[in-house]
């Protein structure tokens, strides 16, 4: 069954990356997995326009999806357009999926909408699991501090710690509370 509207205060995760954006996808996927057998319906979605993330990796493919949502004016992005946006896939999960269209990117910018399709997000779940991608963007900057948790992978080169640790740096000049 699609979500439905539930109490506004469903939990949402952002996962991050400290330089490859595949394994921040791969991360919010099995996150998301693993609390589908807990928690139902449980959202994956991906933030960063234009490119491939958790949706792709989850087999949906789409030219509409997150890119869709960002381009409508702000009062327009309410419960019934996210809807009409997610997939259900056969793992069981739900995903807003970004489109496979690099022109996309230039949506980014676009953090007012950003910001009002996580608001109805957090009323279709309990649960939503975010692929934040690699960078602390202006849409990575906005919903941020509206998020209930920020898991982010270190990969294990020298490189990658340095870049984990500015991430938690500058997610932490955000208002994020490191734990």
């Amino acid at each position: 069954a699609q979500p439905t509207e539930a109490a506004p205060t469903g939990a949402v995760i952002g996962v991050i990356a400290s330089r490859t954006p595949a394994l921040a996808s791969w991360l919010a996927v099995n996150v998301a997995a693993v609390a589908r057998d807990r928690i139902a319906p449980v959202i994956v979605a991906d933030t960063v326009p234009g490119t491939l993330g958790a949706g792709a990796l989850l087999g949906h493919s789409t030219q509409a999806g997150l890119g869709s949502l960002l381009r409508l004016p702000v009062a327009d992005i309410g419960r019934e357009a996210v809807q009409a946006e997610l997939q259900e896939g056969s793992s069981g999960l739900w995903t807003l999926p970004a489109a496979n269209a690099p022109r996309e990117a230039e949506l980014k910018a676009h953090t007012l909408q950003a910001e009002a399709v996580l608001a109805q997000l957090r009323r279709l779940a309990p649960l939503t699991v975010l692929d934040l991608g690699t960078d602390c963007d202006l849409n990575v900057a906005r919903i941020a501090p509206r998020l209930d948790l920020v898991l982010v992978m270190a990969e294990d080169r020298r490189a990658g710690a340095m870049r984990a640790t500015a991430l938690i740096d500058t997610l932490g000049e955000l208002g994020l509370e490191p734990s």
